[in-house]
């Protein structure tokens, strides 16, 4: 027994050993408890600076939709006020064009007129003086028979 009780060292020393490796363990313990909490903290930290990202993400892409429907919106509206303005403007073309052909047509009836006035003109002068020449010649016949 005598070489079981060297082989154990003194009988307050296994007490010490056991204490110094509770002490330890309990060290340990504390320590990767800690390390753990502060990994909770940190991997908490680092969720809220995520979901903070996301949450700044999506406002962002809420704000470019909400810019890209306003410009499609605009872009739209630009487009019908041209349609509009064009198709003003074509109407507009389109009265002109009516006006001036008829006032084209009204001046060359006017004109029609005029000419037809003009020949019926002649054509009495043209009378008048066939009939003033067969006066004259018959007046002077008349008088070379004399």
């Amino acid at each position: 027994m005598a070489d079981t009780e060297e082989q154990m060292g003194e009988p307050g020393a296994a007490d010490h050993d056991d204490r110094d490796l509770t002490g330890t363990i309990t060290a340990l313990r504390t320590e990767l408890e800690a390390q753990a909490a502060e990994r909770d903290v940190i991997v908490q930290a680092a969720i809220e600076r995520s979901a903070d990202e996301v949450a700044q993400l999506r406002a962002t892409v809420t704000e470019l939709r909400s810019e890209l429907e306003r410009l499609a919106a605009d872009k739209e509206e630009a487009v019908q006020a041209e349609r509009r303005d064009s198709a003003d403007e074509i109407a507009q073309l389109q009265d002109l064009v009516r006006t001036q052909r008829a006032d084209i047509e009204r001046l060359a009836g006017d004109h029609q007129t005029a000419l037809s006035e003009q020949a019926r003109s002649a054509r009495d002068e043209h009378t008048q003086l066939t009939d003033t020449i067969r006066a004259l010649r018959a007046e002077l016949e008349q008088h070379r028979d004399r």
